[in-house]
């Protein structure tokens, strides 16, 4: 039995989403896991252990957001410590901040370290040139020290490879995986046609990476075409499931991301065969093939995000066709795809 240690610093977002799911899906009887949480953090694991001792222990440490030299030297001698005291197999370190202590203390205890940046932070289109060049040239010192890494996009991938200059074999593609929703899922948030005006939604977190500025913006521009137009933002929900009962009527999901990794989002919206308009961006452009299964527009463009929209709106039978080729599509972004993908990868010596 390998013992994976999981170390992640997000309180919220598909990256802690990933790391509760993933987790939750590993098989026990080959993988024991352990979890190391930013202080003040959890994971609610869906569903309960069949056993016990299938539970991971989950250790909390000081994990710092932004840059701070003096939580950042003391979470690191804390990393170190309490892995030299868990002694795991392989490492999985979940974005950049536990990305860069992990690999750092992975290097010093010679552990292998699996990293999984779900986009990288040198991609962040609203940070200084100055800022953005010093997370690149960590993400590149660090990359040495990285036993696998682990690409959620081509893109990523392909970053990894040519700019990181990562070799291909310590380069794995595997996208994100959902738990595909139910039959009774899928009519709970159908499109109705009863509906008296038709719902636009947004879903994610209030941050720059995901553009509610634009969603605003482009919805304020539909009103004027569309004035009876419902427009959802929700940005607070506390998992996935909420959301799409607060969303699960909406006519269209917009995803007006500046960068990113895979949405979890598009993944839901998909399977729940709803019709998507989404920059083209990250892994996004892996997923949605335009007019084909949805919408792709450029980014930081509300005029295009609203254009797309109103051509969903105004064309039902289009609407129709793009959800019904996006529910069919989902079903290759299945949990256990992933799962096997990752079990795959921790199966191999040195983890990579």
């Amino acid at each position: 039995m390998k013992h994976i240690v999981h170390v992640l610093e997000a309180t919220a977002g598909g990256t802690l989403r990933h790391v509760r799911e993933l987790s939750a899906a590993l098989d026990p009887e080959r993988f024991k896991q352990t979890l190391v949480l930013k202080s003040g953090g959890s994971i609610l694991l869906p569903g309960s252990p069949t056993r016990e001792q299938d539970a991971p222990a989950t250790f909390e440490l000081p994990m710092a957001h932004e840059i701070s030299l003096w939580r950042d030297v003391i979470a690191f001698i804390r990393l170190v410590c309490l892995l030299r005291k868990i002694k795991p197999d392989i490492v999985h370190a979940h974005s950049s901040k536990a990305g860069a202590l992990a690999r750092t203390a992975c290097a010093v205890l010679r552990v292998p370290c699996v990293y999984a940046p779900h986009a990288f932070s040198f991609l962040d289109t609203t940070l200084s040139k100055r800022r953005r060049a010093f997370y690149f040239w960590v993400e590149k010192i660090l990359a040495r020290l990285t036993s696998a890494l682990v690409a959620v996009s081509r893109e990523e991938a392909r970053i990894a490879r040519e700019t990181l200059g990562l070799p291909e074999s310590r380069v794995f593609h595997i996208p994100n995986g959902i738990r595909l929703p139910t039959t009774d899922d899928r009519l709970s948030t159908s499109d109705v046609g009863s509906r008296k005006s038709e719902v636009i939604a947004f879903i994610g977190r209030d941050a720059p990476q995901k553009g509610l500025d634009i969603f605003l913006r482009a919805a304020a521009l539909l009103k004027k075409d569309f004035p009876n137009l419902q427009v959802i933002t929700v940005t607070d929900a506390p998992d996935e499931t909420v959301a799409w009962q607060a969303a699960g009527l909406a006519t269209i999901i917009v995803l007006p991301s500046r960068w990113e990794g895979l949405p979890y989002t598009l993944l839901d919206a998909m399977a729940r065969g709803k019709a998507v308009v989404a920059t083209r961006v990250g892994g996004i452009a892996d997923v949605l093939r335009d007019g084909e299964n949805g919408l792709l527009v450029e980014p930081e463009n509300p005029a295009a995000v609203a254009e797309a929209c109103a051509r969903l709106l105004r064309e039902p039978a289009l609407r129709a066709r793009l959800g019904e080729q996006a529910r069919w599509d989902a079903r290759g972004y299945g949990l256990q795809k992933m799962r096997q993908e990752y079990e795959n990868l921790y199966d191999q010596p040195k983890g990579a």
